[in-house]
């Protein structure tokens, strides 16, 4: 059985998290695998962000600042950073493995 995950970030915002699917190994025990998805949660946040701003025609701001920027992006990096190391390659879990 295979199930898509998603976390949902806002009521906008639902961010794809890749898929986990059940089967048996050839010795009948429960296997689960997850499987990231195609797109990283940083390239998900970024094309919302962009769409949400296309649609709101907010007028370009005249000067950036890096401050602000550097600020979100080491939140954005800290926030989802751990999907890095925990969902870049496909994982085998057996049912009552601890660890």
């Amino acid at each position: 059985m295979t199930y898509r995950l998603h976390i949902r970030v806002t009521d906008h915002l639902l961010l794809d998290a890749g898929t986990l699917e059940e089967t048996r190994d050839p010795e009948n025990r429960r296997v689960r695998m997850i499987t990231p998805a195609p797109q990283t949660f940083y390239q998900q946040v970024i094309a919302y962000l962009t769409d949400a701003t296309t649609q709101e025609k907010v007028p370009p701001q005249t000067a950036v600042n890096f401050q602000e920027v550097t600020y979100a992006t080491v939140a954005v990096c800290l926030r989802w950073g751990s999907y890095r190391g925990s969902a870049r390659k496909p994982r085998l879990f057996r049912a009552g493995m601890n660890g």
